[in-house]
């Protein structure tokens, strides 16, 4: 195994999760030292691909294939993974993962995937190093279904650094498409709360309504709906909804903040 590249490091992973090959995954995943032989056992188990799954990929004829590897330095590699559905020239190609490996005991061994990485670490990760697109993707997806505004700002972040990127598929300029037409967004967004029967709550709509406007700049308005949002939360409690406001109302007012030091 220590003469396995990055690359094969991965597909030997693949093949182990997906056969339930757990003695080979012990071999090539990586355990931090301070984990004990249950939490080690755990981990492996996780790891092995469900019937579920199995049953997902056989009925789109899906294979996970390893696209590339790269060397980041002597002890640590990245892989990324797509999953090819249909077969032939017909297949479609899905980025899907991108994988971090370490070397341990001189084999190239599965670490984490970035995936998993939090929301504060990949904006750590931008403010480190702006000019990386991998993590304004990975940001991306990880706020849309919060803030799809932002995220749209991030996927095009992406596309500009990367224009041949991994994550590049063929819905990807869709995804960002009408980025600046804010207005007809905002409208969008009211006819739809508009919509909604008098008992619903509102809350999510406002929140996601204050979320846009902080993006087009206008500061004021999107307190407007913040606000709108709050009075929501007071007749129709919601502790996802309240800890989203919450959450919105601080970013509100470092972008205040900022415009204010200008």
């Amino acid at each position: 195994m220590d003469k396995l590249s990055p690359k094969e490091a991965m597909e030997l992973y693949l093949k182990s999760r997906q056969s339930g090959d757990s003695e080979t995954l012990q071999k090539i995943v990586y355990m931090p030292s301070n984990l004990s032989e249950e939490e080690k056992g755990k981990r492996i188990r996780t790891l092995i691909a469900g019937r579920d799954e199995k049953g997902i990929m056989k009925t789109v004829s899906g294979v996970q294939k390893v696209e590339y590897e790269k060397i980041i330095d002597e002890n640590t590699a990245e892989v990324g993974i797509i999953l090819s559905i249909g077969i032939g020239s017909v297949a479609k190609r899905i980025p899907f993962q991108q994988v971090v490996l370490i070397k341990d005991e001189s084999i190239w061994k599965y670490n984490y995937s970035k995936y998993s990485l939090s929301e504060k670490q990949l904006e750590k990760l931008i403010k480190e190093k702006p000019d990386a697109p991998d993590a304004y993707y990975l940001l991306a997806r990880k706020i849309q279904p919060e803030n799809p505004a932002k995220a749209k700002r991030y996927l095009k972040k992406y596309y500009e650094l990367a224009p041949d990127g991994f994550w590049i598929d063929s819905n990807m300029k869709e995804q960002f498409e009408g980025i600046s037409d804010y207005k007809k967004e905002e409208q969008k967004l009211l006819k739809e709360l508009g919509q909604l029967p008098p008992s619903a709550n509102k809350s999510a709509g406002y929140i996601q309504l204050g979320l846009l406007l902080m993006e087009s700049g206008d500061l004021d308005k999107a307190e407007i709906y913040l606000n709108k949002a709050q009075e929501e939360l007071k007749q129709k409690k919601s502790f996802i909804g309240s800890q989203r406001l919450s959450k919105a109302q601080k970013e509100l007012k470092q972008l205040k903040k900022q415009m204010c030091e200008k």
